[in-house]
């Protein structure tokens, strides 16, 4: 939510679950849990719904109680469980329509942004246009879309672009060598980076962990927050934000 966590933060993986399961999978675990509340009440539980029900609170409630939030991927072993807890729900009420419209909902949602999986966010906050304001790190960027950003500047005919690129993949893998054109980033040593960054014209690509400025040092949070207050240009993927500066 733009702001840098330490330490203990149980909202964190809630509300990753919240912005990144997909919508109709999260309808079926609540329709789920439903069922299994009538079940508990009717004494129809059994070992299926502990096995279930209690693998998910085991995987996701240990993140939760955790002080590590480098991403949603932490709770990954729990979202399979969720999924067979929805199964108790169609089970019990076995509506073809609804399996069958949250299906396609599914299909949309997935296809909209493949093959941008990582990146992916649901509806309730707009997409994956938006989950930078949300969630950073591993939820959205972990420099994979430097071939989107080779293949924008191939599409544009630009022969360089001034950069500030997280990730750790050799970049000339997918653009021509001399091509980048690196910015300087904040450090403690050079004092004069605490203030924010003035671009020159020019065409910028700005991964959004640099733009959130989470892994900047403290008091430089915001050296970038020229483009942070205003819409990118284009986009290389959903992690590379590309600028127009005049």
């Amino acid at each position: 939510m733009g702001q840098k966590i330490h330490g203990w933060v149980p909202l964190y993986f809630p509300l990753a679950w919240a912005i990144k399961f997909p919508i109709p999978l999260q309808l079926l675990a609540v329709a789920g849990l439903i069922a299994l509340v009538i079940r508990i009440r009717l004494r129809e539980a059994g070992a299926a719904d502990i096995l279930v029900w209690g693998s998910a609170l085991f995987f996701f409630g240990a993140a939760v109680l955790s002080s590590s939030h480098l991403g949603f991927r932490h709770v990954l072993p729990a979202l399979p469980f969720f999924i067979l807890g929805g199964g108790f729900a169609l089970a019990r009420w076995n509506s073809r329509v609804t399996v069958g419209l949250l299906l396609a909902w599914l299909a949309i949602s997935s296809l909209r942004v493949y093959p941008h999986g990582i990146s992916y966010f649901n509806e309730s906050i707009g997409g994956p246009e938006q989950g930078w304001k949300y969630l950073a790190d591993s939820n959205i960027d972990w420099g994979q879309d430097l071939p989107d950003l080779g293949r924008y500047m191939e599409r544009r005919g630009l022969a360089s672009i001034k950069t500030f690129i997280f990730g750790y993949d050799n970049p000339f893998h997918y653009l021509r060598p001399g091509s980048m054109d690196p910015q300087t980033l904040p450090s403690p040593d050079n004092p004069a980076l605490a203030h924010s960054y003035q671009p020159q014209p020019g065409t910028y690509a700005v991964s959004v962990n640099f733009l959130t400025g989470f892994l900047f040092p403290a008091g430089y949070e915001d050296y970038l927050a020229y483009f942070r207050r205003r819409a990118p240009d284009a986009r290389a993927g959903y992690s590379i934000l590309i600028y127009e500066v005049k």
